[in-house]
């Protein structure tokens, strides 16, 4: 008897035969319809840390990557998916054959374990509740100097070296000589969506053959409109304040925080009852306030349609004030998403087509800032850099050494959203079609999240699958 084929696995295959038809259209509209697996084009703004430092003592995180040059990503072709909500149910379904993709796998409790577990174990992340009295002005200026300079030639926008001397007077800007021996940390939140910086600083550092300007090596993170910082110094100009985030030290800029009293720093909270969580991408409010997925924000109250929540607004004295605003329901939930296959996916696909972002600089995502935004819409709080991420984030099975058929043979017992890793490179797996592995990822700079076949498995490092 012949065997008849999957009737969901084949509609995957036409779909997938069908998307590299409208490469014209992906062209016109700014996104690629093809692009490289690239092994080594990071995410995140360096992507190996020292185990005990969130900064490397050298080099600023961002210099740390390596770029990959073009001949080194010759090797598989992706398909561009624009329905993202038709693309997630085909892996929905595909998931369905061998697992339920609504089974909740982890809940508030273990979702609360878990996190405490990354928090607990690795060095750069950081419990915002715990406030100390006092820090030694030692220890602020160590924190500082771990942010460094890039160690080669950078070029600012307009092509201009950024000299020695520049480079002096942005270093200078640290105010160093002005922390005293002990330094009081000071509860804020952020209120516009706020960029980590190697040196406080806006100008940018680009390679000289970064023409295109996708890799600004003093950009380190983002932080997202919500989250509860701890403020623990100010540059000289007061433009910058050098921060500890929950998963990030470096420099923001003042003007997109707020500083806060300790009730209403708490309140922002996000595992706390009664917090609104975004799961939309993005949210762009009427005034044009950017509300990133997994923002959370205090809930007011709600009707059919929409919730009520508390913005966070920086006065002009710096402090807290909040205002109230409506999200729609289509675009939040009421505390974190239920931690399922389900949603895994279609949080995931929700970005398709957002333009790669080193770093998370000009609103965009990098591989893994799209690996946390997705996680943290259940409340999971991941490491920023994928060299955390791949040891601290999930049950990490090594892959180093597999063939294809060992590979394949892993990820088929998985039953939990995995993320799968690469030199200096992180995606999340959607899983297999007639033995191929697909990924959804954001690849490198120029180009957009989209899924892709791993034509090449021998160079997994490890899986690590949140569970």
């Amino acid at each position: 008897m012949k065997k008849q084929k999957n009737p969901i696995l084949v509609s995957l295959r036409v779909l997938l035969t069908f998307l590299t038809t409208i490469g014209l259209f992906c062209v016109l509209v700014g996104c690629e319809i093809t692009f490289r697996d690239a092994a080594d084009s990071a995410g995140a703004p360096s992507e190996e840390t020292e185990a005990q430092e969130p900064l490397r003592p050298e080099q600023s995180e961002a210099e740390t990557q390596k770029v990959p040059e073009t001949e080194e990503i010759q090797e598989e072709i992706v398909n561009f998916e624009m329905i993202p909500s038709t693309m997630a149910e085909k892996w929905i379904d595909n998931y369905s054959l061998t697992g339920d993709p609504n089974a909740v796998i982890l809940d508030g409790v273990g979702i609360a374990s878990l996190n405490e577990k990354i928090r607990t174990a690795c060095p750069t992340m950081y419990d915002m509740r715990s406030v100390p009295e006092g820090i030694s002005g030692e220890e602020i200026i160590r924190q500082i100097m771990l942010c460094k300079a890039p160690q080669t030639q950078k070029y600012d926008s307009e092509g201009n070296a950024v000299t020695r001397d520049r480079l002096d007077l942005i270093e200078g800007n640290r105010n160093l000589t002005a922390i005293p021996e002990s330094v009081t940390p000071r509860t804020a939140v952020v209120t516009t969506r706020a960029n980590i910086r190697t040196l406080p600083t806006d100008i940018r550092f680009y390679d000289e053959n970064d023409t295109n300007h996708h890799y600004d090596r003093i950009q380190e993170a983002e932080l997202i409109v919500g989250t509860p910082i701890l403020v623990l110094h100010e540059s000289g100009d007061g433009t910058f304040v050098f921060v500890q985030s929950y998963y990030y030290r470096g420099w923001v800029r003042a003007d997109r925080i707020a500083y806060a009293e300790m009730p209403d720093y708490l309140s922002f909270m996000p595992d706390r009852d009664n917090m609104v969580y975004i799961t939309a991408s993005v949210v762009t409010l009427p005034d044009g306030t950017r509300l990133d997925m997994g923002a959370a924000l205090p809930y007011i109250s709600s009707d059919e349609t929409s919730f009520t929540v508390l913005l966070p607004r920086r006065g002009e004295d710096g402090a807290l004030h909040t205002e109230e605003a409506a999200i729609g329901k289509e675009s939040a939930h009421f505390g974190p998403l239920p931690y399922t296959w389900g949603n895994f996916a279609s949080q995931a696909f929700k970005f398709l087509g957002t333009e790669y972002s080193w770093g998370g600089y000009m609103e965009g995502v990098d591989c893994s800032g799209f690996v946390c935004a997705v996680f943290r819409s259940f409340g999971i709080m991941l490491p920023r850099n994928t060299g955390e991420q791949k040891t601290y984030g999930g049950t990490v099975i090594p892959l180093s050494g597999m063939d294809g058929d060992g590979v394949r043979s892993v990820l088929g017992e998985l039953s939990a959203p995995t993320a799968l890793h690469r030199p200096g490179h992180v995606m999340l797996y959607l899983g297999m079609v007639d033995g191929g592995v697909y990924v959804i990822h954001a690849p490198r700079g120029g180009e957009c999240v989209g899924v892709m076949e791993l034509e090449k498995l021998d160079n997994l490092i490890c899986s690590a699958t949140v569970d």
